[in-house]
């Protein structure tokens, strides 16, 4: 009998997920109030001297008469140099912080891995939104004894162990989710293309609505709020219809044409599902059943559709006698501004939604320009971004525009043939492949060891081989 020789070997393994959240501060004016702030909260905003009296002629305590420059002067009165009594200054202070990283920064699971600065105040450069991306531990580190057995039948210790190709799924994924972009977000002429979106910001902080808040919502997410909200509908159509829509672009955050399109075509499709498979039920059922009281921006209506807030209404869906569902992303952006960042609530609808295109990491910063200047000094700027619909169209967009030496004002797209010219091995893709892979995880069963682990123990150990074989040896 041959001596079998053991060896086993210890495996360590833990589940990471990469979180982003904000930390911003806001500002808030202040003129003769009486609140308290420390020092070197407040400074003047430029420009904001007002005069607040303008009383031609004032007598003081010993009965002179005193005038103003500017007024005409009484028989016995003084002139002063002066065109004013009294004026007001408007100082801008750091007021409340919207903070959505606490329950991270306060976890000991959680780590910072970066910090990018979203917006500052103009006149002083100073940060004031931050960024932060923390990966956290969401499953214990867990232990696994192996062991490997060999018959001695001849010496396997200078094998080499094959790599593990941990990037392999990554890639390929990489690649289909590129080649399913292209092909559905063109013109015909270009692919990856962005949208121009601008905000305002000023008044030393006062007036800023540049801030980032999260809350956009992927076409995933979007489609399983209208599927949830019809209850009656068969679970598998359901989650069928849910996975035809992309969790990684976030077409119902734009009004652009090409991603509106492309969102409608996933409801078009889900709706019109087989009734065999409980789809039929899905327009019956969302009428009858009504939208949730969170279902921010949706409408199930009747009749013809109106064109709602910035004539934002997209008809998503389609069900004959029963009505309509329609979404408009200006009254979504409205809502999450009220409830995250209420500063956000003074700004138009299109820079609420620019912060939600921001709070999804959606936007690049182009350039800052002056909107209005005081005596020579500007008191209102306004900051220009590209936004997509993706994470993805962004880093292709942005990234080889960059190696290409083309401008990135005016979002353009890229040309075929300037896709071609593109070196994708220079291209940084992280921050997507870490997206698709915290997907991916968010997908898998979490009792992996009660599940799997039973299986492998009750398997037979080694290879079962039938006595009497005329090609296997006997032991």
């Amino acid at each position: 009998m041959k001596k079998l020789n053991l060896a086993s070997s210890l495996t360590l393994w833990r589940a990471l997920a990469a979180i982003v959240c904000v930390l911003s501060l806001a500002h808030a004016p202040r003129a003769q109030s009486q609140e308290t702030y420390a020092a070197g909260a407040c400074s003047q905003i430029p420009g904001s001297q007002t005069c607040i009296d303008t009383t031609p002629c004032k007598t003081d305590s010993n009965g002179q008469q005193v005038c103003l420059s500017t007024a005409s002067l009484p028989s016995g009165a003084l002139a002063v140099p002066y065109s004013c009594w009294q004026y007001s200054y408007q100082y801008a202070c750091t007021g409340t912080t919207t903070d959505t990283c606490a329950q991270y920064r306060n976890n000991s699971a959680c780590g910072v891995k970066g910090s990018v600065c979203n917006d500052t105040i103009a006149e002083t450069g100073q940060c004031d939104e931050w960024t932060y991306t923390y990966s956290c531990l969401t499953q214990a580190q867990q232990t696994a004894q192996q062991m490997s057995c060999t018959s001695g039948l001849f010496n396997d210790g200078g094998f080499t162990t094959p790599p593990n190709n941990n990037n392999s799924f990554a890639r390929g994924a990489l690649g289909l989710e590129i080649t399913g972009e292209g092909q559905t977000y063109t013109d015909g002429n270009s692919i990856f293309a962005g949208v121009s979106e601008s905000c305002r910001k000023g008044y030393e902080g006062i007036q800023n609505c540049c801030k980032s808040t999260p809350g956009g919502q992927t076409n995933s997410a979007v489609m399983s709020v209208a599927i949830g909200a019809a209850a009656s509908v068969v679970k598998y159509a359901g989650e069928k219809a849910i996975d035809m829509a992309s969790p990684y672009v976030f077409d119902a955050m734009y009004s652009n044409g090409i991603f509106s399109q492309a969102l409608t075509e996933n409801f078009t499709t889900a709706f019109s599902m087989n009734a065999a498979d409980g789809g039929g039920t899905l327009g019956t059922s969302l009428a009858t059943n009504g939208l949730s009281v969170g279902a921010y921006g949706f409408t199930v209506g009747t009749g013809t559709m109106s064109a709602g807030v910035l004539g934002g209404n997209m008809e998503l869906a389609s069900f004959g006698s029963d009505g309509y569902l329609a979404f408009n992303p200006y009254v979504f952006a409205a809502m999450v501004a009220i409830q995250v960042i209420e500063h956000l609530a003074q700004c138009s609808q299109s820079e609420q939604l620019l912060a939600l295109h921001k709070g999804s990491g959606l936007s690049t910063y182009i350039n800052e320009t002056c909107a209005k200047s005081v005596l020579g000094s500007c008191v209102q700027y306004v900051d220009n971004y590209c936004s997509f619909n993706s994470l993805l169209a962004e880093i292709i967009n942005i990234q080889g525009k960059t190696q290409l030496g083309l401008p990135l004002a005016g979002c353009s797209g890229l040309s075929p043939a300037q896709i071609s010219a593109i070196d994708f091995t220079k291209i940084d893709f992280s921050a997507f492949t870490s997206q698709m892979m915290n997907q991916a995880l968010s997908n898998l069963p979490t009792n992996i060891s009660g599940n799997y682990n039973p299986i492998e123990q009750n398997s037979s150990n080694g290879t079962a081989q039938k006595a009497g074989s005329s090609v296997l040896p006997t032991y």
